[in-house]
């Protein structure tokens, strides 16, 4: 799907396009989080890739250039759990949305039956689908992950990183990895904010 990725400026989405400079492939700016009372940006670690890496928004494959750099990784982690990581910004963000203009407002667990939406770099805003299981376990790509949220919904390539909305009250409940053609899976929130030790922004 092809999507303009100019921003107004000085403005950054959850659902904005991601990726290192470096890179190849592309993912998605999940949503902002706070650290140490900085404010970062979160997204898979797969998306982000090493601790150092400078990222694009949008990312080099979708148009971006050394002029979109908005952000440096400074933290990762890759467990049976999570992948996630976390992002410095190189400038103040003071406005948290989403791209359909919404905002964030907290957190909770998931739970089976949850209607769900998320906001991705291919797929853009979804507003369909429910939680199907909060206990999935597998392999994804050779990769063991337990306590993982199953939900009906497909996920594309370049979703990746996506925040995983609870579509009634805007609630963030997880972090979307991987997909296929008829459902999602996403870590845990509460498990990824704690591997970074940050907070939801709201």
């Amino acid at each position: 799907m092809l999507r303009n990725w100019r921003r107004p400026s000085g403005t950054l989405r959850g659902g904005d396009s991601l990726a290192p400079a470096t890179s190849n492939w592309t993912g998605t700016l999940g949503y902002f989080v706070t650290k140490r009372n900085a404010v970062g940006v979160l997204s898979n670690c797969h998306v982000m890739g090493a601790v150092g890496n400078k990222l694009l928004s949008p990312a080099k494959m979708d148009g971006g250039t050394n002029d979109d750099y908005i952000g440096t990784v400074e933290d990762t982690a890759l467990t049976t759990g999570v992948d996630c990581g976390y992002a410095s910004l190189r400038r103040e963000i003071t406005t948290f949305e989403l791209i359909d203009g919404t905002s964030v407002t907290g957190t909770e667990a998931a739970r089976v039956g949850t209607l769900i939406k998320f906001c991705g770099r291919t797929s853009g805003l979804v507003q369909i689908g429910a939680v199907e299981s909060v206990d999935w376990a597998g392999k994804v790509e050779g990769k063991q992950f337990r306590n993982q949220i199953l939900f009906s919904n497909p996920v594309q390539g370049g979703d990746s990183g996506s925040l995983l909305v609870n579509r009634e009250n805007n609630r963030a409940i997880g972090l979307i990895f991987a997909g296929s053609s008829g459902h999602g899976l996403a870590n845990q929130i509460h498990d990824v904010l704690a591997a970074l030790d940050v907070e939801i922004a709201v």
